[in-house]
């Protein structure tokens, strides 16, 4: 007799901090939650999930890598989100040499990201690279096909 494997998916929460309770409103309370990331001698990945107010839901760290790259797979960030039951995300990585200007790699994956979640009904909010004290937005800068102009404003008027 043959038998089918089961697959069981649990969430299971971990109280980190009171994070389910913090609202993102730019790209700059992002930065804030994860600036310790500046002080990583390797770059990580990491999906912030957010609910349909951006309020967090929680987040993931998807990817640790050395220290001139990460490999993360869209796979598991949308696993993340989906397993969450989130409405939009941000992706946040560090760049451990204080420079945070985008790669084309990261333009690349930011645009791969959005059209993969835009299957799933899911909103790229952003894409944060942090650096040495300091930070960039890749929809602030335009950079990419991210269009988080109405979510924002839709946030910002509640």
């Amino acid at each position: 007799m043959k038998y089918l494997n089961k697959i069981e998916y649990k969430l299971v929460k971990e109280q980190v901090s009171d994070y389910h309770t913090k609202q993102l409103t730019s790209p700059r309370d992002a930065y804030d939650w994860f600036k310790h990331l500046e002080d990583s001698d390797r770059e990580k990945f990491i999906v912030v999930c957010l609910d349909v107010k951006n309020k967090v839901v929680c987040f993931d760290i998807v990817g640790i890598g050395s220290v001139s790259h990460v490999a993360v797979s869209p796979r598991e960030i949308i696993k993340s989100a989906i397993l969450s039951n989130a409405s939009g995300i941000i992706l946040i990585h560090n760049h451990p040499s204080g420079d945070c200007m985008p790669s084309p790699q990261d333009e690349k994956l930011t645009d791969n990201m959005k059209r993969a979640c835009d299957m799933f009904e899911i909103t790229v909010v952003d894409h944060l690279i942090v650096g040495k004290g300091q930070y960039y937005s890749i929809a602030d800068n335009k950079r990419t096909h991210i269009d988080n102009t109405d979510k924002l404003a839709s946030i910002m008027n509640e």
